[in-house]
């Protein structure tokens, strides 16, 4: 299972899996800060009452990418208490300044209780679906950083995931899952490359 998987996996439940890979080890202030921003997510999953939770993943093809399902798979396993009503609404290709002409009809019509969300583009488009979703919904929303690829501009990349989203994030009170600087050092430490 690839690491993106493995660090969402860790944080939505707190525990290690494993792996044919060596393990990824992340550090508390990641975690707690993760964890710290969707506190109604965490209620919903942890409580002892039997409930519900909708949660949409959302962005472009990186999101539409399967793993998703396997997200909601261990979720459903993890917590058979509360009915999990997951779906993938991502449109490949939907950049930052196309995907918020499409929030009204991906996210207000299906009103998450979480969105796992990752896109690219342009800074000011991406803060107009934040502020479209906040301004519509109760969602909690939890924003990835960018992967690392083969052939990406990796100044841009890492300024975008360790500069603009972390900002964003603490403006508007969001979830910051941090792929990008677990996935850059652990390819570092076992001398892997990106593909």
């Amino acid at each position: 299972m690839h690491i993106y998987l493995r660090y969402l996996f860790l944080l939505l439940a707190g525990e290690s899996l494993a792996q044919p890979y060596p393990p990824v080890h992340f550090g508390m202030t990641t975690t707690t800060r993760f964890a710290t921003r969707i506190p109604k997510t965490a209620q919903l999953l942890t409580t002892a009452e039997p409930g519900q939770i909708r949660i949409l993943v959302y962005g472009q093809s990186i999101s539409r990418q399967d793993w998703w399902l396997e997200v909601r798979s261990f979720l459903k396993q993890r917590y058979p208490k509360v009915t999990i009503t997951m779906v993938n609404r991502a449109i490949g290709g939907f950049s930052s300044e196309r995907l918020k002409q499409m929030v009204e009809n991906d996210v207000m019509a299906f009103y998450p209780d979480l969105i796992l969300l990752h896109d690219y583009g342009n800074q000011p488009d991406y803060e107009q679906i934040i502020r479209s979703i906040r301004s519509r919904t109760t969602a909690e929303v939890a924003i990835q950083t960018d992967h690392v690829a083969v052939g990406q501009n990796d100044a841009w990349h890492d300024q975008h995931s360790s500069v603009w989203l972390p900002a964003l994030c603490d403006t508007y009170g969001l979830a910051l899952i941090d792929v990008r600087t677990a996935w850059k050092a652990y390819l570092a430490k076992h001398r892997l490359a990106a593909s």
